[in-house]
């Protein structure tokens, strides 16, 4: 009888030991951006005039005097770096997510807020690892504003966080023909 009781016993354990449980856990609740939305210029700022050049022009100097002073007429722009190494329009990482790791992000939707294209942003854009969204320095995205939803997951889990991040691609200004 013990004997029977004690089989039965390690039965009933193993199969409760069968059980499948999900491993970690996801929570996205809190998901967002500190910094909700990216950029992309159409226009570049390679080279800007100088302030401090055109302070002492006002004042009186001469250009030659300022060349040898070592003050130069145009500066860097915003854009320089960007420019010379060829560096992708990056957001900012996102906050409040938390879970077992590895954590993965993908494009669950695209909206377009004003004109834009969804082929050309999906097949340009991509979303790293922490969730930042990333569009090459060289791309054919259509310039429109875009609305991005994730899906957010790791192993048993999937969540979507919607309408959490939005890109501006900028239209290139046509100068008028004369």
């Amino acid at each position: 009888m013990m004997k029977k009781l004690l089989y039965i016993l390690t039965v009933v354990v193993g199969l409760a030991a069968c059980e499948d449980t999900i491993p970690g856990y996801l929570v996205t609740s809190n998901a967002g951006y500190t910094v909700d939305s990216l950029v992309v210029r159409a226009e570049l700022e390679i080279e800007s005039v100088n302030p401090t050049w055109d302070l002492y022009i006002s004042f009186g100097y001469t250009p030659e005097q300022l060349e040898a002073w070592g003050i130069q007429q145009y500066i860097k722009g915003d854009d320089y770096y960007r420019a010379t190494k060829m560096q992708p329009w990056v957001g900012t990482p996102i906050e409040g997510v938390r879970g077992t790791n590895p954590i993965q992000f993908s494009f669950e939707e695209i909206k377009l807020i004003e004109n834009g294209d969804v082929n050309s942003f999906l097949n340009n854009a991509t979303v790293r690892g922490n969730g930042t969204i990333e569009i090459p320095f060289d791309n054919d995205v259509v310039p429109g504003r875009y609305l991005v939803s994730l899906e957010i997951s790791n192993e048993g889990y999937t969540q979507i966080v919607n309408d959490v991040f939005t890109v501006i691609v900028e239209e290139p200004v046509v100068e008028p023909a004369e």
